[in-house]
């Protein structure tokens, strides 16, 4: 007889799609098939279908396939969660359902980072996810795959199922997005222990926000100390050991610098083979005058370690975007 029970004692289900794994088993006797299994009935009663199809009989893969479901049963498949299976980080069997790619400083760097990387990975990119007032989905789109809302209240009543959500239901497609010192911060610790998460960061690029902003100098430097402390604690978490999740890690100073080699290993990492090399790197920003800047938050006693070495002239790094401005310090 064919008859198998999970850990709780209840029988298993036989359905239409397990006709070929019965077509292995020389039991004469199968317990327990659905009611609207039509085609199973019909193949295992009817006379004038005749018997089906018997293989060689193969009980190893019919207890392994048994043991699989019970092991599903038990684990969940990875990154789906349900009412009946609350997520928990001692049994479950992953955090999330696929490979994605957070960017920290890229959109800050280069001009129109979104839509290059979607062209040249084909994977779908998002903005700003866990911005304070709002969910920028590739496109701007109100509502993502699986009904995923926009709503900034929904995205944090569980800022975890949202991107578990996010990633399942777009299983097939490599889903990006960018994160900031300015955005939320609730999922750091989170996506450093994923190992589906991929984490790239150009230290001090929150620095060319500041620079190319409106802001009375006072007060951006008040914000340039206040985001330079966020990132160096994302960053200190960054350097356990053990971490699951691949980091990489660059300073703003070091990107400009080679920008195509940078580039490069970003695409290589999100497909590892590349069909075509990095000819020119995209438009980056306007960096006349971003030496200056870093300076006179230097000489105001608000030292910018994180960007790196930048040379008091940055003339000539990067395509002009928008005039330079004069940052002095009275």
């Amino acid at each position: 007889m064919l008859s198998k029970f999970d850990t709780q004692g209840k029988p298993f289900v036989f359905y239409d799609d397990h006709l070929d794994l019965v077509g292995q088993s020389d039991c004469f006797l199968l317990r327990k098939v659905w009611p609207r299994a039509d085609r199973l009935y019909a193949q295992l009663l009817d006379p004038a279908l005749g018997a089906p199809e018997q293989g060689p009989s193969d009980p190893h893969r019919i207890e392994q396939t048994f043991e699989e479901a019970m092991q599903r049963g038990r684990e969940g498949r990875p990154g789906l969660f349900m009412q009946s299976r609350f997520p928990s980080d001692t049994w479950q069997s992953g955090k999330t359902a696929a490979p994605y790619f957070a960017f920290q400083g890229y959109d800050e760097v280069i001009e129109g980072f979104a839509p290059w990387l979607a062209q040249r990975s084909g994977a779908r990119v998002h903005g700003h996810l866990f911005d304070w007032t709002e969910v920028q989905f590739a496109e701007r789109v109100r509502c993502f795959n699986g009904g995923l809302s926009d709503a900034v209240s929904l995205r944090d009543y569980n800022p975890q199922a949202f991107l578990t959500n996010l990633i399942w239901n777009s299983r097939g497609e490599p889903q990006c997005f960018q994160i900031a010192p300015y955005d939320r911060q609730d999922l750091n610790d989170y996506m450093m222990w994923d190992p589906n998460a991929h984490i790239s960061i150009i230290t001090g690029a929150w620095a060319l926000k500041l620079f190319r902003s409106d802001l009375p100098f006072r007060d951006a430097r008040r914000e340039a100390a206040w985001m330079q402390k966020v990132e160096d604690h994302f960053l200190g978490q960054l350097r356990r050991r053990g971490l699951p999740s691949r980091v990489r890690v660059t300073s703003l100073a070091e990107f400009v610098a080679d920008p195509v080699g940078q580039l490069q290993d970003v695409l290589d990492q999100m497909t590892p083979v590349s069909q075509r090399r990095l000819a020119a790197p995209p438009p980056l920003v306007d960096l006349a005058g971003f030496g200056g800047f870093l300076q006179a938050l230097k000489n105001a006693g608000m030292k910018p370690y994180l960007t790196g070495d930048f040379p008091l002239d940055t003339a000539g790094l990067g395509q002009p975007t928008t005039p330079a401005k004069p940052y002095l310090v009275t």
